[in-house]
C-alpha cells in the first residue's frame, strides 16, 4: 500500500550547536555564555513523507478474530524530506551557513529513531488477542567478512582517524569491528553471520565511524547492498563506495535543491566554515566478501519448531544433535539493548570543567560498548535516556547460564583517569528468559573477580566491577576494591531499561 503525507505545519526547533567535545575544554562558566550564543532557532516546513506499507495479518485462526495479530512495516525506508529555514538566535543569519549540515543532521537522526524500527523486517506488531505471537520466520543466512578500507578522510585535526564498521541488517540487531587507525585500515578475523527475513526488502549496510574517546564518534561515511543483488550461493568480493549524507546537502545548497537556499554572504561563511563542519570522502571504499544462502528444509522446519517452542529449550534438547554447532548458535545469538536513562548521587566532581561521563557495557569477555559522554550536574546527576547501547552476543556466549552484563558508569576527561564512578550488572540467562528488565539499582564498586564469578555463584549482579573500554582501562575511584558484598561503598544510583533481541525474535 503506497503513502504520502505532506505538512504545511511550521515546526520550530532550539539547537545547540557546541559540539560536546569544545564545552569539555572549556570552564564552566563560559560553557554557559557561549551555549546560549550558538543556539540557532531552526524552522522546519513543508514536511513530506512517502514510502509503501506492507501489512500482514498472521498467524490465521479457524474463528473470530479471523487472525492473532497484525504486522505492519515499510517495505524500505521512507522518502522524507523537508525545507529548513534560521528563525532566529544570538548569531541568526551568520549560523545560517550550517543549514545543510543541520538539514542532513535531522535526517539521518529522523531516519534511525523514527522510521528504520518499521522497516521490513522490522515492524509495528498490534496483537488482536492476549498473548498472541510476533513470528518471523527467516529465509537464510548471510556470512560477511569485513577486510579492509581504503581513503579514509581525516577526522580529527591530529593523527588519522580510528575507525571502526558498524555492521547491520537490522536495525535492532548491529554489530561492530575492532578499531583500527590509519587511513588504510585492515581487520582480521570480523566475521559476521545474521539471518535474512526478506531478499527483496532487506539491504546489508555499513556505517564507518571515527572513535573518540572524550566526544561522541564521528561519522565518516555509510555503504550498502541489496540482498536482491547478491547472487544465492555464490562468494561475492566487493568494493563498496563510501557516501556521507551531508556532503549531497552541501551541493543541494549550492543550487537551492530541496528548499536549501542560501545568500552570498551565507555561502561565504558555509565555505569558511567547512573544513571544520565536514570532512570530505574522495575515493573511500570498503573491501567486504558476502555469501548468501536460504536454509535447507531440514533448517527451516528446525526453526520453526524452535520458534513456538522456546529458541534456548529446543537449541539444548537432542532434536538439535544433527545440526552442527554454527547453525545451533546463530540461533543462541542476540543483542543486548542497554540504556541507563538517569543517575543520580555520582561522586564525580570538577574544578573549572563540569564532569562527564559515559555507559559502558560488558558481556564476558567480549568488545565494550559505550555511550557518548554526558554532563553531570553538580548535585552528581546526568540524563543519559537518549544514549543506546547494544552488544551483540555470539551463541557460544548466549549458550552458558553464568554469563553477566556489566554496566560501569565511566568518568570521562583528561584528568579523570577514567575512574568508575559506579556499576551494577544483571544475569544474561535471567534476561534472556524475561526479554526486560528494569527498575533502579544502587551503583556499587565490585571487583573483576567477583564479575567473573557472579554468574557462577547464582547471584543477580548488584553491582559491577572496572572496565576496559575500548582498550582504555578503568579503575574504580577510591583506591581499595576489598569491600564484602555486605559492606558495599554506594556510588549513587540509575534507572535502566534492558532488553534482549534474539536473532529470530
Amino acid at each position: 500500500m503506497d503513502m504520502e503525507w505532506n505538512s504545511k505545519i511550521d515546526v520550530e526547533i532550539a539547537l545547540e550547536i557546541l559540539g560536546q567535545d569544545v564545552s569539555s575544554l572549556i570552564p564552566n562558566f563560559v560553557e554557559e555564555q557561549l551555549a546560549k550564543l550558538f543556539t540557532m532557532l531552526i524552522g522546519v516546513e513543508d514536511l513530506v513523507i512517502k514510502g509503501t506499507l506492507q501489512i500482514a495479518m498472521r498467524p490465521l485462526l479457524y474463528r473470530v478474530p479471523i487472525v492473532q495479530a497484525i504486522q505492519v512495516g515499510f517495505t524500505e525506508m521512507p522518502e522524507f524530506d523537508f525545507s529548513p529555514s534560521v528563525h532566529g538566535g544570538p548569531l541568526g543569519n551568520a549560523l545560517g551557513a550550517l543549514l545543510p549540515s543541520v538539514k542532513s543532521w535531522l535526517k539521518s537522526t529522523v531516519n534511525e529513531a523514527i522510521w528504520m524500527p518499521y522497516v521490513l523486517p522490522e515492524h509495528y506488531f498490534y496483537p488482536l488477542e492476549e498473548n498472541a505471537p510476533d513470528l518471523q520466520r527467516p529465509l537464510g543466512v548471510l556470512h560477511c567478512r569485513v577486510i579492509e578500507a581504503k581513503n579514509i578522510p581525516r577526522m580529527d585535526t591530529f593523527g588519522h582517524a580510528d575507525t571502526f564498521v558498524e555492521v547491520y541488517l537490522r536495525h535492532a540487531q548491529r554489530d561492530t569491528t575492532k578499531i583500527v587507525s590509519g587511513k588504510h585500515p585492515t581487520w582480521k578475523n570480523e566475521v559476521f553471520v545474521m539471518p535474512v527475513h526478506s531478499k527483496q526488502h532487506q539491504s546489508l549496510k555499513f556505517a564507518l565511524w571515527d572513535y573518540d574517546a572524550f566526544s561522541p564518534n564521528d561519522e565518516i561515511g555509510r555503504c550498502e547492498i541489496a540482498i536482491k543483488d547478491i547472487p544465492e550461493g555464490q562468494a561475492q568480493d566487493l568494493w563498496l563506495d563510501v557516501y556521507n549524507e551531508s556532503e549531497e546537502e552541501q551541493k543541494a545548497a549550492k543550487t537551492g535543491e530541496k528548499g536549501l537556499k542560501l545568500s552570498k554572504g551565507q555561502r561565504a561563511l558555509r565555505a569558511m566554515a567547512t573544513p571544520f563542519t565536514s570532512h570530505p570522502i574522495k575515493g573511500t571504499q570498503l573491501h567486504v566478501k558476502l555469501l548468501w544462502r536460504t536454509w535447507t528444509d531440514e533448517e527451516t522446519e528446525f526453526i520453526k519448531h524452535a520458534i513456538r517452542n522456546g529458541v534456548r529449550k529446543t537449541v539444548m534438547s537432542r532434536e538439535a544433535q544433527p545440526f552442527d554447532s554454527g547453525f545451533k548458535e546463530m540461533l543462541l545469538s542476540g543483542v543486548v539493548h542497554v540504556t541507563v536513562q538517569q543517575c543520580k548521587g555520582l561522586d564525580v566532581h570538577g574544578l573549572l570543567f563540569r564532569p562527564s561521563v559515559k555507559t559502558v557495557v560488558r558481556v564476558a569477555d567480549l568488545e565494550p560498548q559505550e555511550t557518548p559522554p554526558f554532563k553531570v550536574s553538580r548535585r552528581g546527576r546526568a540524563d543519559l535516556s537518549n544514549a543506546l547501547v547494544q552488544v551483540h552476543v555470539p551463541g557460544d556466549v548466549a549458550g552458558h547460564d553464568d554469563v553477566m552484563v556489566r554496566i560501569d558508569l565511566q568518568e570521562v576527561g583528561f584528568l579523570s583517569g577514567n575512574d568508575i564512578a559506579g556499576s551494577f550488572m544483571v544475569s544474561l540467562r535471567e534476561l534472556m528468559r524475561r526479554k526486560c528488565l528494569s527498575g533502579e539499582r544502587q551503583l556499587r564498586e565490585i571487583t573483576e573477580s567477583e564479575f567473573k564469578n557472579a554468574g557462577r555463584s547464582g547471584g543477580d549482579g548488584g553491582g559491577g566491577g572496572g572496565s576496559d573500554s575500548r582498550g582504555s582501562g578503568g579503575r574504580h575511584r577510591g583506591g581499595s576494591s576489598r569491600e564484602s558484598c555486605g559492606e558495599v561503598k554506594k556510588r549513587g544510583c540509575a534507572r535502566f531499561e534492558i532488553r534482549w533481541v534474539g536473532t529470530f525474535t
